[in-house]
């Protein structure tokens, strides 16, 4: 969720190194996974999958 707390800190949100509360990694997880199910629709699952796969591995296990 590194990427989170910066934009998160960069909003003034939290300060810079502090972490994310519990309801606002549940919301990055929501945003993700609501993002990555648009994206299920496209690729191939042939040639490597689809778009919600890649939205899930770059942003879902942080």
């Amino acid at each position: 969720m590194v990427v989170f707390a910066q934009f998160a800190a960069a909003r003034g949100l939290i300060k810079p190194g502090d972490p994310l509360d519990q309801n606002m990694v549940d919301l990055c997880r929501d945003v993700v996974e609501a993002c990555a199910k648009i994206g299920d629709g496209y690729g191939d699952p042939e040639a490597g999958g689809n778009a919600g796969e890649h939205i899930r591995a770059e942003l879902g296990e942080m």
